[in-house]
């Protein structure tokens, strides 16, 4: 009696799941097919431009050296670490922006 009580179970959890259900409501597939739909539109959006990204890291540059300045001067010795670093990291940046340019001239 317990065998065929499990064996029914089983069987229709299989059952269900043959027939394409997922398990998933009508407003959970709406809500996945837009986040499909919204990944294949991010996909063929607008590409990067590297010679913009590469004159608004220098533009960050300049700020945040600035801002280190201005932070020593007040005696703001975290503010002026954290500018300092951020500015290394600019940098790493700036130096793979152009590394992009040389090898689109190329």
């Amino acid at each position: 009696m317990q065998r065929r009580l499990l064996f029914l179970v089983l069987a229709a959890i299989g059952g269900c799941h043959a027939h394409g259900d997922d398990g998933r409501s009508q407003a959970q597939r709406r809500t996945a097919a837009k986040t499909d739909e919204a990944a294949k539109q991010g996909a063929l959006g607008k590409k990067h431009d590297p010679k913009a990204e590469l004159a608004h890291q220098q533009a960050n540059l300049a700020r945040l050296q600035q801002n280190a300045r201005s932070d020593r001067e007040v005696g703001n010795r975290v503010g002026a670490w954290a500018a300092e670093w951020d500015a290394r990291k600019t940098e790493k940046e700036i130096a793979h922006a152009r590394a992009e340019l040389e090898s689109e001239a190329r």
